[in-house]
């Protein structure tokens, strides 16, 4: 028999903290976004001279541009969209690792330990996720309850439940890491080249407006395009999370030695320890960003 527990075999609380999340990080990008495009439409408007009686279309692009920025900030000011992206995230991913806690038998759910008080151990502890955290939504009557494939991977034997630990949580949460490694990466290299020529650019417009070549200040423009870029670097954090990912990604290689070799005496702890490694990319994920919204 072939064990696979997915996302949508882990108990209700997960997809409902995983929407919420999901919401959160899009209405921060998208205001984010809003807020930065509008920074530059006001500074486009303002350096650009040109209109005809009665009408000046450069000076409304600014009220616009400005309108548009200072719309996005109030929202992200009054709705606090990152806080929903941030606990969110940080509830369905502590969903997620008791869930295969209690699936493969890792501490404090092995497998010796009596049905009922597996179940209630489980649920005191989902419980305890969503004490203090507000979630404006409807919690599912299976919010808390574990799922058939939750209890057939429980009740399966040790290589059963070995397998699956291995192949449905550590190798494919190694992927994942991996492939956000090389995709950070990559986004960070892109933008650092962009900013680059950006910058060079401004310089080389710069010193042309000196020689009077032209009295429109586009190294203002480019200035603030600059801006908006590094802006949205450090909100993406595309070095950091590259760099953490790939260790993380390391780590779960050797993790998934150690589980590889690991006994039946020693499984409960060695699963632990295991998702210890992966909460603990996820704490510092958390606090980078709960940090970075202060």
């Amino acid at each position: 028999m072939s064990l696979t527990i997915s996302d949508s075999d882990l108990p209700g609380l997960f997809a409902v903290a995983d929407e919420f999340s999901i919401r959160g990080q899009r209405t921060t990008l998208l205001c984010s976004r809003i807020r930065l495009w509008g920074a530059v439409a006001a500074a486009l408007g303002g350096v650009v001279n040109w209109s005809r009686p009665g009408l000046n279309p450069w000076a409304a692009l600014t009220v616009v541009g400005f309108a548009a920025a200072l719309t996005a900030e109030i929202v992200l000011l009054s709705r606090r969209p990152e806080r929903a992206w941030y606990s969110g995230r940080a509830v369905a991913e502590s969903v997620k690792t008791l869930a295969w806690r209690f699936s493969v038998g890792g501490d404090p759910f092995p497998v010796g330990l009596p049905p009922r008080h597996a179940q209630d151990l489980l649920r005191a502890r989902l419980s305890g996720l969503v004490t203090g955290i507000r979630f404006p939504v409807v919690l599912p009557h299976d919010a808390m309850a574990t799922s058939t494939a939750m209890g057939t991977a429980r009740a399966a034997s040790f290589e059963e439940r070995k397998a699956a630990y291995l192949a449905c949580r550590i190798q494919d949460q190694q992927d994942w890491y991996g492939k956000k490694a090389r995709i950070n990466d990559r986004s960070e290299a892109r933008w650092r080249i962009a900013l680059i020529v950006g910058e060079v650019t401004a310089v080389l417009l710069a010193v042309a407006r000196m020689a009077g070549l032209w009295d429109v200040d586009l190294a203002g423009i480019l200035a603030a395009l600059v801006g908006s870029g590094a802006g949205w670097m450090a909100l993406k954090q595309y070095a950091n999370l590259a760099e953490a990912y790939s260790v993380a990604s390391m780590e779960l290689v050797l993790t998934h030695d150690r589980l590889t070799a690991a006994n039946e005496g020693e499984w409960s702890q060695a699963v632990a320890d295991a998702e210890d490694a992966i909460s603990r990319e996820h704490t510092m994920w958390l606090a980078s960003r709960s940090g970075q919204a202060l």
